[in-house]
């Protein structure tokens, strides 16, 4: 899976926690069984990175079943109330493995990050980033091709390309661009005018 949509799927699964606790908070009925789809939702995610988190999910998942069972002689109040409670645990022990996940992914995203900020720093002033005059996906395409193709960030670009997914690649050199347009520097300008 590539890391930019692995990182938005976690984030998306992340945000879906306060509505559950919300219906903690407000002592819905349902709250276990809703927080055993989320963790279950979780299960699914990690089960296409592979990832060996996939069976705690599962436990927990089994700890707020088993929870919920009466037993001999307990009432069906203290048999929720346990059962609230090992939900309460089991999300968030979810939220911990999975913002793990999305740590780790978006560590890896910053990294590779800087690395291809130091090639368009080097563009930039090398001389070679191409001026922005084409539909921004093209220009994109246009500034990987000039850092590939000029030695001072070849061996950059050879790292990035070995390293990420080429999705992965062009979400960064798009963050980066943004930027990097966004600041309007006279040494853009000076290019720009340069190629012109």
């Amino acid at each position: 899976m590539l890391l930019a949509q692995l990182s938005s799927r976690i984030s998306a699964q992340l945000l879906a926690l306060t509505p559950l606790v919300d219906g903690l908070a407000r002592c819905e009925r349902q709250f276990p069984e809703r927080v055993g789809a989320w963790l279950e939702q979780g299960e699914t995610l990690l089960r296409e990175l592979r990832s060996p988190d996939t069976s705690e999910l599962a436990a927990l998942r089994t700890s707020i079943i088993s929870a919920g069972e009466r037993r001999s002689g307990e009432s069906a109040a203290s048999s929720r109330r346990a059962q609230n409670l090992a939900a309460s645990t089991a999300l968030m022990r979810g939220e911990e493995l999975l913002r793990s996940r999305l740590l780790s992914a978006e560590d890896r995203l910053e990294s590779f990050e800087g690395k291809l900020i130091e090639a368009i720093t080097a563009a930039v002033l090398v001389g070679i980033l191409p001026p922005q005059e084409r539909e921004w996906s093209l220009w994109l395409a246009d500034v990987w091709a000039a850092l590939a193709a000029h030695q001072a960030t070849r061996p950059i670009t050879i790292y990035l390309a070995a390293a990420l997914a080429p999705a992965d690649r062009l979400v960064i050199l798009d963050r980066i661009l943004i930027r990097l347009t966004a600041a309007k520097l006279p040494v853009l300008d000076v290019r720009r005018g340069e190629s012109a």
